[in-house]
């Protein structure tokens, strides 16, 4: 039978023991807190580094060189890749990738070791094919040694590190990182072979649309890689139509454009077209229509702005492989120009167009 003196010595043990688990345990808890409170100052800290560095690159962007080149290989109807460079080094990445509901601005950042740091990246949706955007949606990635370390989406609303598409997400991302930087180096080595020249790109307001036309037509496509400088500052809206033997892309000055008020240019293919007939010899005024040669010794038509109850912008037409190709195009643009600049400017888009070959 227990005494009474046994059983206060095994209370008091117990006791002691359970004292000593208790305290244990706290302190291992406390460890815990701190370490994750010392991990998450590491992240901030990180954090604060990533966005000075960031800051850096932005305001020394001017004095990188630049190199560019379209991208076919990231999206259904392709995109546009720009590289800043401090000598050899890749510093930043700016890509734009096109698609028919869609398209996606990033940019990538890269510190003095080639390491990826910083990426942001904007999603936009068209209310249809090609329309316009209606919606939008931000990301910004925080990259540490190869590692996400922040993921920020929307209005700066973190994602948690535990989510199943955490890693996925990084593992995307530096993916695309990597095939960009060699699309970007691919482009540095080619331009310093003269023999293989990069091909220029299509000026930026068309690029958008024509993939939308390349599905729709069999005729080749025929556009300037530049338009000309009285229009660089004006916003610019691009729309377009193809059937299997044409097509025609208008530029207007605002959406959804039903006037001649807006409209500023247009480039149009028909085959079996036939060129206008001109009523003046090569060498007429500029004020008349004429013949006139442009690239490869290519005969074309030139019609000059013509007024009466409205006016109507200058033209220049040719024919390739059975194919009527028009341009027409207000160069003016709310300025004033002498009638032979605007003659050469129209002359300028359609040599251009011809120079770069079918897209």
């Amino acid at each position: 039978m227990l005494t009474s003196a046994y059983l206060l010595l095994l209370g008091q043990r117990l006791e002691t023991i359970l004292g000593l688990s208790i305290l244990m345990l706290t302190t291992c808890l406390g460890a815990t807190s701190g370490q994750a409170q010392g991990h998450q100052l590491t992240i901030e800290g990180k954090l604060g580094e990533i966005r000075a560095r960031y800051a850096t690159i932005k305001r020394e962007l001017p004095t990188y060189s630049t190199v560019e080149r379209e991208l076919t290989d990231f999206s259904t109807e392709g995109g546009t890749l720009k590289a800043y460079l401090d000598g050899d080094r890749v510093k930043s990445l700016v890509a734009v990738l096109y698609g028919e509901t869609g398209r996606s601005y990033e940019e990538y950042y890269y510190d003095d070791t080639g390491e990826l740091f910083f990426v942001f990246q904007r999603e936009s949706r068209y209310d249809k094919p090609f329309g316009r955007v209606v919606h939008a949606r931000e990301e910004r990635l925080y990259f540490d040694r190869g590692h996400l370390i922040r993921w920020l989406r929307g209005a700066n609303k973190p994602v948690s590190p535990n989510r199943p598409e955490y890693r996925e997400r990084e593992k995307s991302v530096l993916d695309v990182s990597r095939r960009l930087l060699e699309a970007a180096r691919s482009v540095d080595e080619g331009s310093a072979q003269a023999s293989v020249p990069e091909r220029p790109q299509v000026a930026e307001p068309l690029r958008a649309i024509v993939g939308q036309i390349k599905q729709q037509t069999s005729v080749p496509i025929f556009l300037p890689s530049t338009l000309p400088a009285t229009l660089q500052q004006q916003p610019l809206y691009v729309s377009g139509a193809a059937t299997t033997d044409g097509y025609q892309i208008a530029l207007t000055s605002r959406p959804d454009c039903g006037a001649n008020s807006c409209f500023v240019g247009s480039f149009e293919a028909q085959r079996g077209g036939e060129m206008t007939r001109a009523h003046a010899p090569a060498d007429a005024p500029p004020d008349h229509d004429k013949f006139i040669l442009l690239v490869n010794g290519i005969r074309a038509h030139y019609k000059p702005l013509t007024c009466g109850g409205s006016c109507s912008p200058p033209i220049v037409e040719w024919m390739s492989d059975g194919v009527l190709y028009r341009i027409q195009f207000d160069v003016e643009w709310r300025t004033k120009l002498a009638v032979n600049e605007v003659e050469r400017l129209m002359v300028a888009m359609a040599n251009s167009s011809i120079e770069a070959g079918a897209r």
